[in-house]
């Protein structure tokens, strides 16, 4: 996968991080968004930060919602908490959305699923909603779901999927999966047992048919 591509979350992976290490980085987004705000922004904003032990780079700063902002919402909507898109939305508009936040996300991962082979055209793709892995390769759906809210701790949720007759380069997305259980190693760089799994299983859902370039 080229450097710098989206292929998800894991909210919990921060808490492998040394308490020091998390002090500095809170410490480095609390700086930047007074910053921002100083400025006259106002509204979400993602750091992307490199942690070493307990030395924290800066490498990132985005202005806007994140693609895991909607997810982070589905653990505030949970919690009670006004989510942060509204909040977003609130604060472009000039109404104070100060209050209560979640102080720790956890039990919240995304992971996108792309297309590793030659262009193809996908011929049959599999409904969205909820899926419990059953065993090597195997996968049976559960039925409706479209985030965390409905995903059991033992399933995930496949969603964001492709038309039928749409022709995928290769790394297009094919799939969004959601869980509330770790799919990669806490670094990111290398699938679980059960991440190999959901992905074997979900990429056997889908029927390819390879093209001429």
């Amino acid at each position: 996968m080229p450097f710098g591509t989206y292929a998800g979350c894991d909210f919990g992976a921060v808490g492998m991080l040394p308490a020091t290490g998390r002090d500095r980085a809170r410490r480095a987004v609390e700086r930047i968004g007074h910053g921002l705000a100083h400025v006259g922004y106002r509204g979400t904003f993602g750091v992307d930060l490199l942690v070493t032990g307990d030395d924290v780079l800066v490498l990132e700063v985005n202005c806007r919602m994140q693609s895991s902002t909607w997810l982070l919402g589905e653990l505030e909507l949970a919690a009670g908490l006004l989510p942060t898109q509204l909040r977003h939305v609130l604060e472009q508009h000039g109404h104070g959305t100060a209050g209560e936040y979640l102080p720790e996300a956890a039990g919240a991962v995304q992971l996108m699923l792309r297309h590793s082979g030659p262009p193809a055209r996908v011929n049959g793709v599999p409904r969205s909603g909820r899926y419990a892995i059953s065993g090597p390769g195997g996968i049976v759906r559960r039925g409706e779901g479209y985030g965390l809210l409905e995903c059991g701790a033992d399933e995930i949720v496949l969603l964001h999927l492709p038309h039928p007759a749409t022709v995928l380069a290769s790394g297009a997305a094919l799939a969004r999966l959601i869980s509330r259980r770790p799919l990669t190693t806490p670094d990111g760089r290398a699938l679980t047992a059960r991440g190999r799994q959901a992905v074997s299983a979900a990429t056997s859902l889908f029927a390819l048919e390879p093209v001429a370039p």
